[in-house]
């Protein structure tokens, strides 16, 4: 088989072709790492002593979902654990911000799963892990306004319109 020039160049597009659709195929897996496993990633991490690591993956897990809805509930709890672990660790009060957030939206996602999770955990770790839980729903349960203010207000509007 003798190629030609048109012959070349159909081989060479088909080719290109070939290695885009590979390297496409191979992007796309990479990039793709199941939540489980970056949070347990992020879990050896913290154990081997890197805290900021840990929750700079956390931090990638919830930018890469962009909604907590995308996670289970159970990983939202693990997160919940690495990002307190952190703040022990660190002094840092963002990640027991985000301690409490992710336990707040596993809750809402699923509070079985949430009770099951802190059943798991060593003794010494459910009194963490139920001090998150008691914040979330705290903050849930929080007014919108302070009633004692809103009260004030209006008993000064009253007093004024006399």
């Amino acid at each position: 088989m003798k190629l030609t020039s048109a012959n070349k160049k159909r081989l060479s597009l088909v080719i290109l072709f070939a290695l885009c659709a590979v390297a496409a195929w191979f992007m796309t897996g990479c990039g793709a790492t199941p939540p489980e496993d970056a949070v347990a990633e992020a879990e050896h991490a913290l154990e081997s002593g890197n805290p900021r690591k840990a929750t700079a993956m956390c931090d990638s897990i919830m930018a890469a979902a962009k909604d907590t809805t995308a996670l289970s509930a159970t990983t939202l709890c693990r997160m919940g654990m690495i990002y307190a672990s952190a703040s022990d660790t660190e002094n840092d009060e963002t990640n027991m911000v985000n301690a409490t957030n992710c336990f707040l939206a596993a809750g809402k996602a699923s509070p079985d799963s949430v009770r099951v999770f802190i059943e798991s955990l060593p003794a010494d770790r459910q009194a963490a892990a139920l001090l998150l839980v008691n914040l979330g729903s705290q903050l849930k349960n929080r007014p919108a306004e302070y009633p004692d203010e809103h009260q004030h207000e209006s008993d000064t509007l009253e007093t004024d319109s006399i």
